[in-house]
C-alpha cells in the first residue's frame, strides 16, 4: 500500500541491525524533494507574509495514501 511506512522519502531511522521499522504513533519527517518555486503574484507573497518552501509537518507510517511525490524505498 502506498504510504508514508513504504515510501524512500520517509525520514525514518535505520536500527542497530540495518532495519527500518515503523512502529505505530511513532511519527518522522517527509524528506521528499521540494517542488519547483510556483510563480506567486507579489501581491499574494507581500499580503499575507507567504514563505517557500511552505512548512512540512511530521508524518506518521500510515499517513500518505495518494501522495503525488512517492516512491517505493525498495526501487
Amino acid at each position: 500500500m502506498a504510504e508514508c511506512k513504504t515510501c524512500k522519502w520517509y525520514g525514518v531511522q535505520p536500527d542497530a541491525r540495518g532495519r527500518i521499522v515503523v512502529r505505530a504513533g511513532a511519527v518522522w519527517p517527509c524528506n521528499a524533494p521540494d517542488p519547483e518555486v510556483p510563480r506567486i503574484p507579489v501581491s499574494i507573497i507581500n499580503a499575507y507574509d507567504w514563505k517557500w518552501p511552505p512548512a512540512r509537518k511530521y508524518m506518521s507510517g500510515g499517513e500518505g495514501a495518494d501522495c503525488p511525490t512517492y516512491e517505493n524505498r525498495r526501487n
